[in-house]
């Protein structure tokens, strides 16, 4: 299976590259958006998707037709903001083989402030001219405050005491993810740290994994999932996942961020993008590999 070297992405807008020259992107947002995966360590970019105004959600595969040689992409990291840029040079055939088969990579140049050193949490990549990366602020997943906000949560689910010995707060991001102007914050929780080879043991509690989101509406705070799963140990507990977040970004142009999903299993990994609307988050698109 393909190694992540470095877990980002990459968000692009423009009109088609070999129709235009890369000057009409300093005009300001244009109504081509997209996601790709960022492969640091082999410098490639593959399509996650995207959005285009009059069309709608774009898939992986008709992102590629925006896609072009000398386009340049932000590389932005959760908590800091933009590190470097990728600088697209030509594209590989696409991948014979599994799990990535069919794959369309674009290999380029990185240069990034942070050479080497892709952080404890992902990195990102935009190419959306004028516009600023939305401020996120990663906190410390020890924090007292969102431990026990995870194991309150998680009680709630229906788990035991016996069930939260090994909780695992692997991350806790906060964002403003409405636009307005208040923050809510993102957490992501795992019956143990190894939850993705866990399923193997049969001794302990329940196995479990959660992204959710707190939200104050009306003044309390509430949680909205965005993904959550719970298994009994030592049967057959299907295919463990574990979500957690890659980026932010506002796709669809409506001042309401999208939530960008790094999703990992044990034999693969994937990318989603989610809108929140009415109270529920809502899958968009998205791209994966695994066996």
């Amino acid at each position: 299976m393909r190694q992540l070297a470095i877990t980002a992405l990459a968000l692009v807008s423009g009109c088609k590259l070999v129709d235009a020259p890369m000057s009409l992107f300093g005009l300001g947002r244009s109504d081509h958006r997209m996601v790709l995966a960022y492969w640091g360590g082999e410098s490639e970019v593959n399509p996650v998707g995207g959005y285009l105004e009059g069309q709608g959600w774009l898939s992986d595969s008709e992102c590629l037709e925006f896609i072009g040689k000398g386009m340049k992409i932000d590389l932005v990291k959760l908590g800091v903001g933009k590190v470097g840029t990728f600088t697209v040079d030509r594209f590989l055939p696409p991948s014979e083989e599994p799990p990535d088969e069919g794959t369309v990579y674009a290999r380029g140049a990185v240069k990034t402030r942070e050479e080497g050193d892709s952080g404890s949490e992902p990195i990102i990549g935009v190419f959306d001219p004028g516009i600023e990366p939305p401020k996120t602020e990663v906190i410390s997943p020890d924090n007292e405050t969102y431990q026990k906000a995870a194991r309150d949560f998680l009680k709630g689910q229906g788990l035991k005491e016996k069930d939260l010995k090994g909780m695992f707060v692997s991350q806790v991001v906060k964002v403003d993810l409405e636009g307005d102007g208040t923050d809510e914050v993102f957490i992501s929780v795992q019956s143990s740290e190894n939850y993705l080879t866990d399923f193997w043991e049969e001794e302990g509690g329940k196995l479990y994994s959660y992204l959710f989101m707190r939200k104050v509406v009306n003044g309390k705070v509430q949680t909205f999932v965005l993904y959550g799963e719970q298994y009994p140990r030592g049967g057959d507990v299907g295919m463990t996942l574990v979500f957690k977040l890659a980026g932010f970004w506002d796709l669809d142009g409506d001042g309401a961020l999208e939530v960008i999903t790094d999703e990992s299993y044990y034999e693969g990994f994937a990318f989603g993008i989610y809108s929140f609307e009415d109270g529920e988050f809502f899958y968009r698109t998205g791209w994966g590999i695994g066996v």
